[in-house]
């Protein structure tokens, strides 16, 4: 979703694209946004 996707941009933001930032850390996150609308749509 939008919403999901600036929600990841901002957390991004906030990470300040330091090494603490991860693929492994967005993949989680992403699965976690999936996750909550499929929760939110059933």
């Amino acid at each position: 979703t939008i919403a999901g996707f600036e929600a990841m941009l901002w957390l991004r933001k906030g990470f300040g694209f330091s090494g603490g930032w991860t693929v492994n850390d967005q993949n989680d996150l992403v699965a976690r946004l999936f996750g909550l609308t499929k929760v939110n749509k059933t």
